[in-house]
């Protein structure tokens, strides 16, 4: 039996952008022991772990409801993937109470953008024409596009794409144009945050009937 929460996968999988030599990018939550919680000694880290198949992102509960509410898009992301490895029942739960991103979403895939851009395309730290840069300007423009969608048109679509770096300024700026006319509330209204971690407490409570 798992020791995992849930696990989704992100990454080109999920946007359907994968190479044959891809590995499988993961995304794991689990629950530190309440008893532990209680007593002090909990250690909620998240952590990173590699092997030649997977590459897998592990996270405490707590710390993935908090990023949540900030709309931060790595956790989006893996919670509205489509590609369920494991706990399919508790991320309908969480689904259920946050059918969809709020706008806040759109800073940390701003910051995301940017990032990248700066770091590997306009600082020259990739050879344009290299596959790695290729692989860059396409993770910022579906990045992007992936937030418009949800700005706009209120939908999770992992769409892939094809993007050339002028492609990538064209989605950025379509990003700044959604967010300034988005209908979407900017931040998670604080009921839902509240029956978010009420449902984290009945997690943690389940565990101490055990």
């Amino acid at each position: 039996m798992s020791d995992y929460l849930f696990t989704t996968v992100i990454g080109s999988h999920v946007w359907r952008m994968n190479r044959p030599d891809s590995d499988y990018d993961l995304f794991s939550v689990y629950v530190s022991p309440t008893r532990d919680l209680l007593m002090g000694t909990a250690k909620a880290r998240s952590d990173h772990m590699q092997s030649p198949e997977e590459d897998r992102a592990v996270h405490e509960l707590s710390t993935f409801i908090g990023q949540l509410v900030k709309g931060n898009f790595n956790y989006v992301t893996a919670l509205y993937s489509p590609i369920v490895k494991e706990g399919q029942e508790n991320i309908d739960a969480i689904r259920n109470i946050v059918p969809l991103p709020y706008a806040n979403i759109y800073h940390s895939t701003k910051g995301l953008c940017e990032c990248n851009l700066q770091k590997y395309i306009t600082s020259g730290g990739l050879v344009e024409g290299t596959k790695e840069y290729t692989k860059k300007i396409n993770v910022i423009a579906r990045t992007a596009l992936f937030t418009t969608n949800i700005l706009t048109r209120g939908v999770i679509a992992f769409e892939p794409v094809d993007a050339t770096l002028n492609d990538v300024h064209t989605y950025m700026d379509a990003l700044e144009d959604a967010y300034k006319t988005t209908t979407l509330p900017e931040q998670m209204p604080k009921e839902k945050e509240r029956e978010l971690r009420e449902w984290m407490m009945n997690i943690r409570l389940s565990q101490l009937k055990v």
